[in-house]
Formats: C-alpha cells, sequence, structure tokens
C-alpha cells in the first residue's frame, strides 16, 4: 500500500497523524473535492450543459422533515 485515501470529512481530523504515524501519503477526498471546484472555478470552467444525468425522482416530505417542502412537495419539483 502506498497511500489511504480517506473516505469521509470525519477523518480528516486525524489525516495528518495517520500519515506521520503509518509512513504513507494520506490523502483527504474533500479537501481534493474542494481544490477542484475552486480550480473550475479560476479556470473559468462549468458544469455540463447536456444534463447527462437523470434528475432524482420527486419526494414527499413527511415528519420532522415537513418543512423543507412546506406542503409536502419535492424540491425537484419547486
Amino acid at each position: 500500500m502506498e497511500a489511504i485515501l480517506l473516505g469521509c470529512a470525519g477523518l480528516a481530523i486525524i489525516a495528518n497523524e495517520l500519515e506521520n504515524e503509518l509512513g504513507l501519503l494520506v490523502l483527504d477526498g474533500v479537501v481534493y473535492g474542494v481544490n477542484l471546484a475552486e480550480s473550475m472555478g479560476v479556470l473559468g470552467k462549468r458544469t455540463s450543459i447536456y444534463f447527462a444525468y437523470r434528475p432524482p425522482d420527486a419526494k414527499r416530505f413527511t415528519g420532522v422533515f415537513k418543512k423543507f417542502g412546506q406542503t409536502g412537495k419535492s424540491i425537484a419539483a419547486e
């Protein structure tokens, strides 16, 4: 093994400790994702205009989450 890619932001707090203790490169996916998004902005790049992915199915919000949909409609439908 030459590197470890952390799977969630919750592990970021131990990244340096892991790297020092194990002597391996420890990569934080959240940091790399944010840097990629920032780089796209700096370079003037935009996301795809082709809409190749289908939007999520409409969902109704109920219970404690009902306030997010106000009338129970999905966010996608608004």
